[in-house]
């Protein structure tokens, strides 16, 4: 009997030595660096902590008693330089299954309303993807709007832009017959060219759900899952309280 209570001692005590190591490990992780492109209104190079995006993650990150550094750059350097470095992370960012190849992603952060965009004399119903056959469809060049999406995209004709600005100007020129984006994106768009407000809408449509935006970090990189982990407890922290 008294081994026993002894070898539990000893379990016990391993145990939290291993908590322990892991907490001063974890406390001694260098400042988080997150990259990031503009993307109003959810992320926004001109006015930094007015994102609202930006907010909803740092709030979660505040709210562990971390403060990561903001790092504005083009969204291609981000995935082709910025992540590649230790203590890089990124978030905005919709998965798929090609993407979880080399990227590690977050619990959701926030989701976000996609549909079509169309000019203000379509009158369609779309239900299913079989029904864009018949359309030239604007797509974001390198976006992604979930798995669901990448099964079906090649059952229609597909043009892509780089920014939703191209996607709408492809649309009212009529080079395109409707384009996948954000509705909050667009609006934000649409907020500063009024004179286009009333020339096209949004559509909802049950083929698009809505994405879930999550933050990143490269697999190559060795404190990658670690960090995910640790933002993860910092999202179920906050969500919980």
């Amino acid at each position: 009997m008294g081994f026993q209570v002894y070898w539990i001692q000893i379990k016990a005590w391993l145990l939290l030595s291993l908590l322990s190591s892991w907490s001063v490990a974890s406390e001694q992780l260098p400042q988080v660096t997150l990259a990031v492109g503009d993307w109003p209104p959810y992320i926004t190079q001109a006015k930094p902590g007015e994102g609202r995006l930006t907010r909803e993650v740092f709030d979660i990150y505040r709210s562990a008693g971390l403060e990561p550094r903001l790092l504005f750059d083009s969204w291609q350097n981000v995935t082709r330089v910025q992540l590649k470095k230790p203590h890089h992370l990124s978030f905005g960012w919709v998965d798929n299954e090609m993407r979880k190849q080399k990227w590690l992603f977050s619990k959701p952060i926030m989701k976000t309303p996609v549909g079509l965009w169309v000019r203000s004399d379509f009158d369609q119903i779309i239900t299913k993807y079989s029904q864009l056959n018949s359309y030239l469809v604007g797509v974001g060049q390198n976006y992604s709007y979930g798995q669901r999406f990448e099964d079906n995209k090649d059952r229609f004709r597909r043009a892509e832009f780089v920014e939703e600005g191209e996607g709408f100007r492809l649309l009212i020129k009529g080079r395109i017959d409707v384009f996948i984006g954000d509705e909050a994106v667009g609006k934000y768009f649409l907020s500063r060219h009024k004179n286009w407000q009333k020339r096209v809408y949004f559509l909802e449509t049950p083929i698009l759900e809505k994405t879930r935006l999550h933050m990143i970090c490269e697999k190559t990189n060795p404190d990658c899952q670690h960090h995910v982990q640790r933002f993860n407890q910092a999202l179920d922290n906050y969500r919980s309280r």
